[in-house]
């Protein structure tokens, strides 16, 4: 079975200025390139969904099951990513009507968004080279927001010797919703 990328319903541009074009070109021709021909090159002998063989990884034969579970669950979301993402969306549905019932507009969980943000992070560091003086510095965030968000974030940048960020080495992030 060969699994695909999912077509983009818009041009890798058509998201800015909030996703900018490079950035969705190499997320979706490179990044999510790469878990699907790895997936698939590891699921080529098994049968199900995408997401039943993910779900089942642990059933998959040992030469095959770390790279169904990471490059599969890899493929599954950002097939998903690239899925929901859409230009001229309206702010509607459950979401939504919690973010109004409990901010009274967007703007107003934006702006309460941003101030418990600023203050959360925890930071440290990863490594350090002696010779250079660059190092790699983590920061990490977990923080429930609002009552019915959860934010995890972890972020990796290169620091040069004298404390700006040289490069973005890693970003990780995952949001879980409870409305209840």
């Amino acid at each position: 079975m060969k699994f695909e990328q999912p077509e983009l319903n818009y041009n890798y541009e058509d998201l800015e200025p909030f996703i900018d074009a490079k950035t969705m070109e190499v997320h979706y021709s490179k990044h999510h390139k790469a878990y699907t021909d790895k997936f698939n090159a590891s699921a080529e002998k098994l049968e199900g969904t995408a997401e039943e063989i993910v779900a089942n990884w642990n059933s998959a034969p040992d030469n095959v099951k770390m790279s169904i579970r990471n490059n599969g669950g890899g493929y599954l979301n950002h097939s998903l990513f690239f899925s929901i993402l859409k230009k001229d969306t309206k702010f509607e549905g459950e979401v939504a009507e919690a973010i109004i019932e409990k901010f009274n507009s967007f703007e107003n969980f934006k702006e309460k968004l941003e101030l418990r943000l600023q203050n959360m992070e925890q930071i440290e560091i990863k490594e350090i080279n002696e010779e250079t003086g660059e190092a790699i510095v983590q920061v990490k965030e977990e923080v429930e927001l609002f009552g019915f968000l959860k934010l995890k974030v972890r972020k990796e940048f290169r620091l040069n010797e004298d404390g700006e960020v040289k490069e973005k080495a890693r970003w990780f992030n995952r949001f879980e919703k409870s409305l209840e």
